[in-house]
């Protein structure tokens, strides 16, 4: 699932301004960067879907002969591998 950059850095500044609003933490320096911080640990959330979407259709390449000859219905496949690849590595989809 990809994001702006933009839509990104608004979702950090949400998320930052709730936490301290709620004195659920504290910033010990600059918003700013605290707003940085978070909004990488986004990037690096989402950029994990995308490396498992990459990795089902590298194994996807795998049943390429069945897929076209109508063996294996290809969305289906795709989305067994994909939740497979996520309990495998403990990722919440």
């Amino acid at each position: 699932m990809r994001m702006s950059q933009d839509r990104i850095g608004l979702m950090a500044k949400s998320v930052v301004n709730r936490l301290l609003t709620s004195k659920a933490v504290t910033a010990h320096g600059v918003e700013a960067a605290l707003t940085a911080q978070v909004a990488r640990i986004i990037e690096d959330e989402l950029s994990v879907e995308d490396r498992l979407n990459q990795d089902a259709r590298e194994l996807m390449r795998q049943y390429q002969r069945q897929i076209e000859s109508g063996q294996i219905d290809y969305q289906r496949m795709f989305t067994m591998i994909k939740r497979q690849l996520a309990k495998d590595r403990g990722v919440i989809l």
